[in-house]
């Protein structure tokens, strides 16, 4: 499909607007008028069995190969893959689909009812629904659905738990909807509520909840497991307090338990713990979750679906309760483990989520940064506003300190954020956009975001609520420098009354920071009970401060730098040069100015060599690149007709805007 049609169609249907100088999706997309014209003219210049094939594939979504070569002769198959408008992939067996998505939509969302219908009728003799893939079961029901088949109760619950699983929740609640009296059916009660949630319709999913009729004493106990489990989340998220929910689900457990045999009490028993676990999770009473949960991703007998999400929720809990070097190992072991294609998209976006935040709250930002690039499905966690990484991408350099790569994820993010249902992601994003701009010292927009952010009444998990708290916080826009420092200190306590040894550095860090060098010991000792890059780096930033020690400073700048801390790598380093000067100790001076200096450049993009390059008068550029080649100040002096002082003193403010401390880092910036 040509971008530009698309686009043109998706701005004249308002599902492509500009909001705050920036481009949104502020509804799905719309695939009629000329993409659809462009791709019913496409469909059309296939030969009859091919459009076939291509028919019956942008229906299903995908269809194993043995079933297609059933439909039509194999020949058919290997003209369109030849053609590149099929592919294969490999799972158990082979398994076709057309290798262009939009296309598929497009011709699925406009074939005539009649054609579809036809299309069935020719179907179904050959095709079974035990023969569709994971992938194709929605797309087959709702085919059906709209041929004017009526697929019976367990197809229809199987397809929208499928469609949840395959994080489209239209699909399923569309699916669900169907089933009559479903108030009285739990399992569809659960995959609508799942479906509503996933949506943002929360206090809907609360209602489907509230309204389902009550639990048969007689009721399979994998049934009221998920009802619990559903009760739970939703709860979460709506006004309606979850007391006593952890309770009913214990009670649950072992009620379930005895109902079952000992084959199926062991699965049931850990998708309850896990459930259990995810609750604490999100209170954030990380120390809570029971051993069995934290020792589940080393047991490879269990399904690997439970593994993973053991091994997520456990390096989360490590990097929070201080056990950050195996939270770090047991993180980049889990997220090399998410790409096997029988892991459900739900679970596999929500331990990438959990992964994220275990390195991050770690203090690897350099790796959380690595993890987006390389492609991360993050946009599929719960963060599912994460707007395609964005607001990831800018919480992150928010943390680091570099407000100019901030704001250029985190703008884009808001203002799409702002065109969905409100959320305590919103408020998280206004809240690191009024941080960065206060670095920036634009005060009033500080001051608006920082109001939005507490405006804001929406409910989300511990997590989320402390990082907002921490970026107003340092934003300075309703605190003073002091009571920040106090604030900051409140919250750090706050964590290790609970356990969270390692997130509690991150604010007794930031109170340090503020506060000045007295409080170091205090910061020193915390970071004892840490272990991993972020406790090692706070002890000698904390040591360092207080006893105004260069070499423990220097070693926290380093720390820092190689985490992508920038922030933290310029103060650890102008505190070091301070220490430096105040010692009298001459390398340790030049060694802190060279790490000042480099750290300085990397805070905003006003500061870096290339900008100030730019802004170089041509005298300058040509004294720059003369002396990075070596020339000396004596010979630039007989070149240029000046004495060898005036040369040194031009040279002296060339560094001094380039922010570098002498020729060695000059060449290397020239170079």
């Amino acid at each position: 499909m040509h971008l530009h049609i698309l686009t043109k169609e998706q701005l004249r249907e308002g599902s492509l607007r500009l909001h705050n100088g920036v481009w949104v999706l502020a509804k799905p997309l719309v695939l009629s008028g000329e993409v659809a014209s462009g791709a019913l003219a496409k469909l059309d210049a296939f030969p009859d069995q091919e459009r076939f094939v291509v028919e019956i594939l942008a229906l299903a979504g995908e269809l194993p190969l043995r079933v297609l070569e059933g439909l039509v002769d194999p020949s058919v198959v290997d003209r369109l893959e030849e053609q590149l408008v099929l592919e294969t992939k490999l799972i158990r067996s082979p398994v076709v689909q057309l290798k262009d998505r939009l296309f598929a939509d497009a011709i699925q969302a406009n074939l005539p009812p009649g054609r579809c219908r036809s299309l069935w009728e020719d179907m179904m003799p050959a095709v079974r629904p035990s023969d569709m893939t994971k992938l194709s079961l929605p797309h087959y029901v709702l085919w059906g659905l709209d041929s004017g088949a009526r697929p019976d109760e367990e197809l229809l619950l199987a397809a929208a738990s499928t469609a949840n699983e395959l994080r489209d929740p239209a699909a399923a609640l569309r699916i669900v909807q169907v089933i009559e009296n479903r108030r009285c059916n739990p399992r569809a009660v659960v995959e609508e509520a799942r479906a509503l949630a996933a949506l943002g319709r929360w206090d809907e999913a609360d209602s489907t909840l509230a309204g389902m009729e009550p639990l048969a004493e007689a009721e399979a106990p994998e049934v009221v497991a998920a009802v619990m489990i559903e009760n739970l989340r939703v709860s979460r998220s709506v006004s309606r307090a979850s007391v006593g929910l952890d309770e009913s689900l214990r009670s649950a457990i072992n009620a379930a338990l005895h109902q079952l045999p000992k084959a199926d009490q062991a699965s049931l028993a850990n998708h309850l713990v896990l459930a259990e676990a995810e609750q604490f999770c999100f209170e954030g009473r990380y120390s809570e979750i029971p051993e069995t949960v934290l020792g589940m991703y080393g047991n490879h007998d269990l399904p690997f679906s439970q593994r993973v999400r053991a091994g997520g929720m456990t390096a989360e809990a490590f990097a929070m309760t201080g056990r950050q070097h195996e939270s770090v190992e047991l993180a980049r072991s889990v997220l090399d483990e998410l790409w096997q294609d029988d892991l459900p998209g739900s679970v596999r976006g929500e331990v990438h989520f959990q992964v994220f935040t275990s390195l991050m709250v770690s203090g690897m930002f350099a790796e959380c940064l690595d993890m987006l690039e390389r492609g991360s499905e993050l946009k599929a966690a719960r963060l599912g506003e994460l707007v395609g990484g964005e607001l990831a991408r800018g919480l992150v350099h928010a943390y680091s300190g570099r407000p100019d790569l901030a704001l250029q994820s985190l703008l884009p993010a808001l203002s799409q954020l702002q065109v969905q249902r409100p959320s305590a992601l919103l408020q998280l994003a206004h809240a690191a956009t009024a941080y960065v701009l206060s670095l920036q010292q634009k005060v009033v927009q500080a001051q608006e975001h920082a109001a939005l952010a507490r405006a804001s009444g929406s409910r989300g998990s511990w997590i989320v609520g402390r990082a907002t708290s921490y970026f107003l916080l340092l934003s300075g826009t309703n605190h003073s420098k002091e009571a920040a420092a106090a604030e900051l200190l409140r919250h750090a306590e706050e964590e290790f009354l609970l356990g969270n040894s390692g997130h509690g550095l991150s604010f007794l860090s930031a109170a340090v920071r503020l506060s000045g060098g007295e409080s170091g010991a205090r910061l020193a000792e915390a970071a004892q009970k840490t272990d991993g890059l972020l406790g090692e780096m706070s002890e000698y930033l904390g040591n360092g401060l207080f006893l105004d020690d260069a070499q423990l400073l220097l070693k926290a700048a380093r720390f820092a730098r190689d985490a992508g801390n920038t922030l933290l790598y310029f103060e650890s380093a102008t505190a070091a040069h301070a220490a430096a000067v105040r010692s009298g100790n001459k390398s340790d001076i030049k060694v802190a100015r060279t790490l000042e200096n480099a750290s300085y450049r990397q805070l905003h993009y006003s500061n870096s060599p290339d900008r100030v390059l730019a802004l170089l008068t041509p005298f300058e550029l040509e004294l720059a690149r003369r002396a990075a080649e070596g020339t000396t100040s004596a010979e630039l002096g007989r070149e240029l007709n000046l004495s060898t002082r005036t040369v040194d003193w031009h040279l002296g403010r060339l560094f001094d805007k380039l922010h570098i401390s002498g020729r060695v880092e000059l060449s290397e910036i020239v170079g």
